[in-house]
């Protein structure tokens, strides 16, 4: 809840994803084709350990670096409005 509860902005707004994100895969609403957890996984936990924030980024692939709002964006293509 506290990362539901805070603004929109780096870190938080890739933590809002990543629960949102969650909840869609456990819940069936997106395939697991699509996404899973332990790819959400991955992807926090790269954020994370490059610093998060502003800073922090995942790489999906090689030379290739995912910031924030990438990640939100990325995220974003998964949800099923």
């Amino acid at each position: 809840m506290e990362v539901l509860n805070t603004t929109w902005q780096a870190p938080n707004d890739v933590g809002q994803c990543v629960v949102a994100a969650l909840l869609n895969c456990l819940s069936g609403a997106v395939p697991t084709t699509i996404l899973d957890v332990p790819k959400i996984q991955t992807i926090w936990s790269a954020y994370m350990t490059t610093g998060g924030g502003t800073v922090g980024y995942y790489s999906p692939s090689a030379n290739v670096k995912w910031d924030h709002s990438q990640i939100v964006a990325y995220f974003g293509t998964t949800m099923p409005y």
